[in-house]
């Protein structure tokens, strides 16, 4: 029995790396199926040349044969999601499409105020949006989404509660601040003071515009 690996693209699942890859099975393909970074890494090192279409590059990290990136691409959960917005995601649209003058917005709420659904929305309105629950992931998830060259909107929910979460901050707005590259940064967090003290001292100097997220405040 003969088994290919054909690896379409990658995205992020609960801050995790992962590959959406197709199995066929003596000329019969099979299901789609989301395999972890650190798995089909072994497998690209284990399996024989012609039994997969990726290989390691000097960096270790997955790409084509031809050494072509695999692409980022945003896995959508639009079903999920209620079909009103709230004010905040129309306000946090108009920063994506027309700011020019930040790359990076905060968003203060308290909990189960409709953060993560206004986030979650985005996710699904734009191409090359990646979001990342920081609850649930680690720093590498971060880098993973910021080195891809199909980001090109960030969505950090509770960025906050990361470990030396504003030097991370700090870091995402050097890799996204000019360097040629247009993307945008929306960071959330339930801790309005933990956020103000953000935008004042990493991200102070007018770095990042603050918007605060109302209970009941629906357009």
């Amino acid at each position: 029995m003969s088994t290919t690996i054909s690896v379409k693209f990658k995205h992020i699942i609960d801050g995790r790396l992962v590959y959406r890859c197709v199995l066929q099975t003596d000329g019969e393909v099979g299901a789609e199926k989301d395999v972890p970074a650190t798995e089909l890494t072994q497998q690209v090192k284990n399996a024989p040349i012609e039994h997969i279409d990726v290989k390691l590059n000097d960096a270790g990290e997955v790409v084509y044969k031809d050494g072509s990136l695999v692409t980022m691409q945003n896995v959508m959960i639009g079903s999920h999601l209620p079909p009103k917005e709230r004010l905040i995601v129309q306000q946090l649209r108009d920063f994506i499409d027309n700011d020019g003058d930040y790359t990076v917005a905060l968003v203060a709420g308290i909990r189960r105020i409709g953060k993560t659904t206004a986030l979650r929305q985005l996710e699904c309105s734009y191409d090359g949006a990646v979001y990342i629950d920081c609850a649930v992931s680690e720093d590498e998830a971060i880098r993973v989404a910021l080195s891809s060259p199909d980001t090109k909107l960030l969505l950090l929910d509770e960025i906050t509660l990361l470990d030396d979460f504003e030097c991370i901050a700090q870091h995402i707005y050097d890799m996204t601040a000019g360097h040629g590259r247009t993307v945008k940064v929306i960071m959330s967090g339930s801790s309005a003071a933990h956020i103000v003290r953000l935008r004042e001292s990493k991200l102070g100097g007018g770095r990042a515009r603050l918007f605060r997220l109302p209970p009941y405040y629906v357009r």
